[in-house]
């Protein structure tokens, strides 16, 4: 019995054993099968192959309201409206909140350059019309010289006035020609009678023989004519300063205005109301702005400020295209921007200088909100379809840049001269190598 059950135990060890040795044997047919079809990598050699070489500066921050400003009144005074509150969407131009301005008032321009018109009219009326006199073109007439009077109302020049003879009561006409024409009327003795339309009348005081008067309106032979004059002209000056001030001073009431207005600079979001109706504004502070404000922030302007390092800040200039990478959407997601300023100030940060560089979406999208994460990836430089290595395949002595191509399990020395280091260590090899060519980090 006991002879029996330790053969029994035998045959199971030996079957076990050799299951055992065939599951052992197919573990390695497997490796062997795998190895030879997987090609061998010797991390010692390179290829020389054609590439892009891409020099880029990659740089993170968080994306803001581009235009993100405080409003508040430019003057003191009670409030007397607000017309918003946090989180109202607001347009360009729209009025926001006031301050009572029924202390300020205007004066009417248009009423005080007719009172000042009236009285220069009435100065010039008094140049044009005041001892108006007849000269008569012949001394004998000179006894008989009409007298003028009235107001004249027309242009300034010269009338002339000739006698003639007719079958009149007087037996007399006269001729009015010069600054008005076609004008003839009887003599009347004693009476005065219109001399043309322009406000003007003449008088005959006896019956004149046939001749001409001249009449100079002004009548600048008068000795009252420069009293006048200068009346008229004072009266202009007097007129042309009281608008001017006017208008000086309705100026200075509409700033007033204005400086108790806030209006929107922009659209946006209301994020803050810090003024409320009724309250005072208070003292003006030294930034000329009243205390109490409204903070506006526009949703379809953001931009991202990046701090760039002294090494990269080099590559950098306003202008240049900025692909942006949100954290909120992937690395498959690219927003376009643009460099729009770069601080020529250092800001140190941990004892190291940055310069704070802002990148401004170049489309609107819906998509972007304040103080997401970004990726920038901004090209400083790039070759496309150029020879490339990694750069340390290349070494660099006195004798300058070489490489050790590999040949038939030989190194053989080889000088390459170099181009365009890119951000990701990969090298452009303008000469000495050739597309396929196997070079090791260092000599067999």
């Amino acid at each position: 019995m006991f002879k029996e059950k330790m053969l029994n135990v035998w045959n199971t060890y030996k079957k076990s054993k050799m299951a055992w040795g065939i599951l052992v044997v197919v573990v390695i047919i497997l490796i062997a099968i795998i190895h030879k079809g997987a090609p061998a990598v010797n991390p010692d050699v390179a290829t020389v192959t054609k590439g892009d070489v891409v020099d880029a500066v990659v740089l993170s921050g968080r994306t803001a309201s581009a235009s993100a400003v405080k409003l508040g009144f430019a003057d003191q005074g009670r409030v007397s409206s607000v017309l918003v509150k946090e989180g109202d969407k607001v347009s360009k131009g729209q009025l926001l909140a006031s301050i009572d301005t029924s202390d300020l008032y205007l004066t009417s321009i248009s009423k005080i350059t007719k009172e000042q018109d009236a009285l220069v009219g009435n100065a010039y009326r008094n140049l044009v019309s005041s001892n108006l006199q007849l000269v008569p073109s012949n001394s004998s007439l000179i006894n008989l010289t009409p007298t003028i009077s009235g107001l004249y109302t027309g242009p300034e020049g010269q009338y002339r006035i000739r006698v003639y003879d007719s079958g009149g009561v007087t037996g007399r006409s006269f001729e009015v020609y010069g600054l008005e024409n076609g004008i003839f009327q009887q003599v009347v003795l004693n009476s005065s009678v219109p001399l043309g339309t322009r406000g003007l009348y003449i008088q005959f005081s006896g019956a004149p023989d046939s001749g001409e008067w001249i009449l100079d309106i002004p009548n600048t032979r008068s000795v009252l004519y420069a009293t006048y004059f200068n009346a008229y002209e004072s009266a202009k000056a007097t007129r042309d300063r009281i608008i001017d001030d006017t208008e000086a001073s309705n100026d200075a009431v509409l700033s007033r205005i204005n400086k108790r207005k806030i209006y929107a600079p922009f659209s946006g979001t209301v994020a803050n109301v810090g003024i409320k109706a009724g309250e005072s504004t208070g003292s003006i502070s030294s930034t000329d702005v009243a205390t109490g404000t409204i903070t506006l922030i526009s949703e379809n302007d953001y931009e991202v400020t990046l701090k760039a390092p002294e090494i990269s800040v080099a590559k950098l200039s306003v202008g240049q295209d900025v692909s942006l990478n949100l954290d909120a959407y992937g690395k498959d997601v690219v927003f376009p921007g643009k460099i729009t300023s770069i601080n020529p100030a250092e800001t140190i940060v941990d004892g190291v200088p940055v310069y704070e560089t802002k990148v401004s979406f170049t489309n609107k999208d819906d998509r972007i909100r304040s103080g997401m994460t970004a990726t920038a990836t901004i090209i400083a430089n790039q070759k496309t379809g150029v020879l490339t290595l990694p750069a340390n395949y290349i070494h660099t002595d006195k004798e300058g840049s070489h490489v050790y191509v590999l040949l038939e399990e030989k190194t053989t020395r080889q000088s390459v001269v170099t181009g365009l280091r890119g951000s990701d260590s990969s090298l452009e090899i303008i000469s000495g190598l050739s597309e396929g060519q196997q070079v090791r980090t260092d000599a067999l």
